[in-house]
């Protein structure tokens, strides 16, 4: 109800300056104010070309944000890349709606500014466990930031998103791509030995259990001083963030379609 509220709310704030006498009052049917604007794209006269060439500006440039090659692949980079693994994206959630986090593909700048959340040095950790890794557009920026000598674990359950991100860094020696549940590879961890991860799950849409068991999985392998980063697209799992970390801290992305809550979670806490 808050969303749809929200939502609501930023509709008719958006419909204020463009209309002149083509919609309701915005505060209808409280009162009949409205504002007269000189720019409406739907009544002659009022300078609907340049109203329309504006939208699909602003339009463009969101695209341009999403459609940047997120991944070092030659011919492949930019739209047709972006429309291929939008397409297997769709695909994965038409399948399994509940595990797959995303139905538009994280925007280059908000991965950017996920990773811009660590306090850890990049250069300095010697490994980055990614959970849900889906066609990879996380996982180039994160080796870009990594040393010579680190490793990176990228972990995605559905075959096809798993084997797209596999193929878009064949070369790279630091990175393995492994198909299955992230639980799976956290139980194979030792407590307290992964000095940072990138998580890219669901966590609202997942099973409760499910979701339970992966957080207290998480905050027991982290290593001393150890951040795990992830996005969300609502700030409803707060809460239980904090039931698992003592340091939970967020910040929110514009620069993606929708925008996303971007999370540090760090001091692992004993549940309860």
């Amino acid at each position: 109800m808050a969303a749809f509220a929200a939502a609501w709310a930023a509709h008719v704030a958006a419909d204020i300056p463009v209309h002149d006498g083509s919609s309701r009052p915005p505060a209808w049917p409280l009162w009949s104010w409205r504002f007269r604007s000189p720019v409406a794209a739907d009544e002659p006269g009022h300078h609907a070309r340049m109203l329309l060439a504006t939208e699909t500006a602003l339009c463009a440039a969101i695209l341009a944000q999403h459609v940047r090659a997120p991944g070092r692949e030659g011919s492949r980079a930019g739209l047709a890349a972006w429309l291929a693994d939008e397409a297997l994206l769709l695909s994965a959630w038409a399948r399994h709606p509940l595990q797959v986090g995303e139905i538009v593909i994280t925007s280059q700048a908000t991965v950017r500014f996920m990773l811009g959340l660590a306090r850890a040095d990049w250069a300095e950790a010697p490994e980055v466990l990614e959970l849900g890794a889906g066609t990879g557009s996380y996982t180039g920026q994160i080796l870009d930031r990594l040393g010579p000598h680190a490793t990176v674990t990228a972990i995605e359950r559905e075959p096809r998103l798993a084997a797209r991100a596999k193929a878009r860094y064949p070369d790279d020696k630091r990175l393995s791509v492994l198909c299955e549940d992230a639980g799976v590879e956290l139980e194979r961890r030792d407590p307290g030995t992964v000095p940072l991860m990138v998580s890219a799950l669901p966590w609202t849409s997942m099973q409760p259990a499910d979701r339970d068991r992966l957080l207290r999985l998480v905050a027991s392998r982290l290593a001393p001083g150890g951040e795990l980063l992830t996005i969300q697209y609502s700030t409803a799992c707060e809460r239980l963030f904090r039931r698992f970390f003592g340091d939970v801290t967020h910040a929110w992305s514009i620069a993606n379609v929708p925008p996303g809550a971007c999370y540090r979670l760090a001091r692992p806490l004993r549940e309860g």
